[in-house]
């Protein structure tokens, strides 16, 4: 692949990252509003901090799930395991595990 190609492919893919964070933010608000206003009693029992806490876990959780789907993009385009890390914040073996699951 051509530097160009590959500049495009850095990119396009930490777009998706930040594309990926913001639907999960979403997705997760909307749940849990719609979870809280059809029980009060349960709106009534959760804390500010328990709130907080899961909207960490589904920023992660989606965080983790676009990094891995990028990896296994790149994989099909025969980046090379280096770049796929360093794009993605993932480790060479669990890069390794994906290309496996291919």
């Amino acid at each position: 692949m051509k530097g160009t190609q590959i500049k495009f492919i850095l990119i396009a893919s930490l777009i998706l990252v930040v594309l990926a964070t913001v639907i999960a933010v979403v997705t997760m608000n909307v749940r849990r509003a719609n979870m809280l206003k059809s029980n009060p009693e349960l709106a009534k029992a959760m804390t500010y901090n328990e709130v907080k806490e899961g909207e960490e876990k589904g920023r992660k959780e989606g965080q983790k799930e676009e990094k891995i789907s990028i990896a296994k993009k790149l994989l099909k385009e025969n980046v090379e395991l280096r770049t796929i890390a360093i794009t993605t914040g993932l480790t060479e073996e669990q890069i390794k595990e994906l290309a496996k699951d291919k």
